[in-house]
């Protein structure tokens, strides 16, 4: 067996061990009759299930090092890089454009821009207006935010790593004109996030990668299991001591 053929199967053994334990909690199955049925031994002996255990918690240990080094998991660990900020990117676009829009039917509703909001409305107005021969601005009646992104930060590695604490979005608001709804020029955006903020992005994001994502199946499922088992490990060794 070669070394890329044991980094395909790294995953799927630490999966079956993490499984197996989970199983053994789960259907509660008494460790001295699986051993007298199936090993033929005899386990009337003190601190025989909590040697078990302690055998289990050895295995999976091994095999989530196995994994974790295998490069299988180094793959895997950039595609998650990749799917969090498309992840991410995606949520914002949705989230500021459901919130300026928002914002247009109810004026106490903050937004990322600030008291910013209404002047960039203005603005669009006015220009419209202008073209019309019109002083007053015109009505905003929509907002279009085709995209929206985080801003990066450059590692002295070479690498960028993606900051939930600003970013830009591009904006063009349709105005109420005398002939229609007319669009402004698309305009790029910058804006601050605060912590509150900052948290159920990144709540939104882990969680939406971690339900439907590649690297779910791939790398965060897989290491949860791994993690609930190496749990009940802990707490049956703890109580079988």
């Amino acid at each position: 067996m070669d070394i890329d053929d044991e980094d395909s199967k790294a995953r799927r053994n630490l999966l079956v061990v993490s499984t197996a334990m989970i199983l053994v909690w789960w259907l509660d199955v008494s460790a001295d009759k699986v051993s007298a049925r199936f090993l033929g031994l005899d386990a009337s002996g003190p601190g025989f299930e909590w040697r078990v255990w302690l055998a289990m918690t050895v295995a999976l240990f091994y095999f989530a090092l196995r994994f974790h080094f295998s490069k299988a998991h180094v793959a895997h660990v950039k595609s998650l890089r990749i799917d969090l900020l498309r992840i991410a990117e995606i949520q914002l676009t949705k989230w500021l454009r459901l919130e300026n829009n928002l914002r247009l039917r109810f004026v106490w509703m903050p937004t990322v821009l600030g008291d910013a909001f209404g002047l960039f409305m203005e603005r669009a107005g006015k220009s419209i207006a202008q073209g019309h021969g019109l002083t007053e601005p015109l009505p905003v009646v929509r907002i279009s935010v085709p995209a929206a992104n985080y801003q990066t930060v450059a590692y002295t590695d070479g690498s960028q790593r993606m900051t939930l604490q600003s970013g830009s979005m591009r904006v063009q608001y349709f105005v109420q004109g005398p002939h229609g709804d007319q669009p402004s020029n698309e305009a790029s955006l910058g804006f601050e996030l605060r912590w509150l903020r900052q948290s159920i992005a990144w709540v939104r994001m882990w969680t939406w990668a971690t339900i439907y994502s590649e690297s779910s199946t791939s790398l965060l499922l897989p290491s949860l299991w791994a993690a609930f088992a190496a749990g009940l490990a802990g707490f049956k060794l703890a109580s079988t001591w």
